[in-house]
């Protein structure tokens, strides 16, 4: 019986390793899916990753213009005229697919949204961003120009239904071009500097080979700090950054000769020779600071813009301009019950009365799900200065209230 126990040992010692040897082997590792915030697929090896997701805004706006803007443009008595009417109107403000992750490489990154709302399916962003490191990386394609903080925040990352007046008009939004930047010091400094067509959102159109450079600083002592408004999930003690901004536009840009629409170089040439006509095409450049801080329940970010549009047509000229806005919110309820003012002031034509507006606004936001799912609120009024028919001074005021749906994933 010894013998026989001490021979099935040996036979079950000796097929132990056989049966593992013999085993079918485990299977490649399968890709991955799931949700993290988007639905997403990856491959196995980690170099093929898709993020996918979606953003809506869906707002309802009633909108109260000054019933005065005929008489103070035609004077009191002038010819039939379209009423200046208030509206109430549902609008899907945007609508967007965006698909993002990488390919080739975890360091080889892209985004592409796609807006779907309006009357046509447009690209709004489409680029790649090789990320060597935090400190070193390379943007081509279609995206934001790196000028102005609340341009950088996305838009549905903002306490209010839309940007500033002041942000608004200085800044550029997406265009074609790329873009050396990195966050070094585990984003306590932040550099952008890129170079692009200068066909952004502003009517600044590029017909040369000259084309728009910006740069942009940012200093954050505490480490980094988040592009998004509201003090979401804030530390308890202050955390600042502070950024600078410039740019300068060698293309066409408003209407600066003085005739309407944007004109082109001409040229007229008889036998006795000939006179170039240089239409719009002249020389801008911009330049911002901004600062942004959060503490507890509040955050605040402030911005201030400057203009300078040298005309190449000879007897034009400069346009120099300039605007600001202030913006604070307070969290009642936190991370959930937000209120806030803007204030915002712009001046197209320093020399010149008759195009500063003001604009200030009140807003109220819930938030069920950070930003990804909220509810905002919002009274904004404008005031504008005007010149009327007998060339003299005027303000006009215009009135919205507006109630918007965010959801993004």
């Amino acid at each position: 019986m010894k013998f026989v126990a001490l021979i099935a040992a040996l036979l079950v010692a000796v097929a132990a390793p056989l049966r593992a040897e013999d085993a079918p082997k485990d299977p490649q590792p399968k890709p991955l899916a799931g949700w993290n915030k988007k639905f997403s697929l990856q491959s196995a090896d980690g170099r093929f990753r898709l993020n996918l997701g979606g953003r809506l805004q869906a707002y309802y706006e009633e909108f109260v213009p000054d019933h005065d803007s005929n008489r103070v443009q035609f004077g009191p008595a002038f010819a039939a005229k379209p009423l200046s009417e208030d509206t109430s109107q549902f609008r899907i403000r945007r609508g967007r697919v965006a698909f993002d992750g990488n390919v080739y490489d975890p360091s080889l990154l892209y985004e592409v949204q796609i807006e779907l709302a309006g009357s046509s399916t447009s690209l709004k962003r489409a680029y790649f961003n090789w990320h060597r490191s935090d400190a070193l990386q390379f943007r081509a394609g279609r995206f934001k120009a790196p000028f102005g903080r609340q341009q950088l925040v996305s838009i549905f990352k903002q306490e209010l239904t839309d940007r500033s007046i002041a942000s608004n008009e200085f800044t550029k939004g997406d265009d074609d071009g790329v873009m050396l930047w990195g966050t070094p010091l585990h984003g306590r400094v932040e550099y952008y500097l890129g170079v692009f067509n200068g066909d952004g959102q502003n009517k600044n159109s590029q017909q040369d080979n000259r084309n728009q450079w910006f740069a942009r600083a940012v200093w954050s002592p505490r480490g980094k700090f988040a592009y998004s408004e509201s003090s979401q999930g804030a530390p308890a003690t202050p955390q600042w950054s502070f950024g600078v901004n410039a740019g300068r536009n060698g293309g066409w840009l408003f209407d600066v000769n003085g005739k309407s629409g944007v004109q082109g170089p001409m040229q007229t040439c008889t036998a006795t020779g000939c006179t170039v006509d240089h239409g719009d095409d002249a020389t801008i450049g911009s330049a911002g600071v901004d600062a942004a801080m959060t503490w507890n329940r509040f955050s605040s970010v402030a911005e201030a813009f400057t203009r300078s549009i040298d005309a190449r047509q000879a007897g034009v000229r400069t346009v120099k301009s300039r605007g600001w806005y202030a913006q604070s919110g307070w969290f009642v309820q936190r991370d959930k019950s937000e209120i806030g003012l803007r204030y915002s002031v712009l001046d197209l034509d320093r020399a010149r009365f008759g195009d500063r507006s003001i604009e200030r606004a009140l807003f109220f936001n819930r938030y069920v799900r950070g930003h990804d799912y909220k509810v905002q609120t919002e009274l904004t009024e404008v005031r504008s200065q005007a010149v009327n028919a007998a060339g003299g001074p005027a303000s006009l005021r215009d009135r919205r209230l507006r109630v918007q749906l965010v959801l993004s994933f």
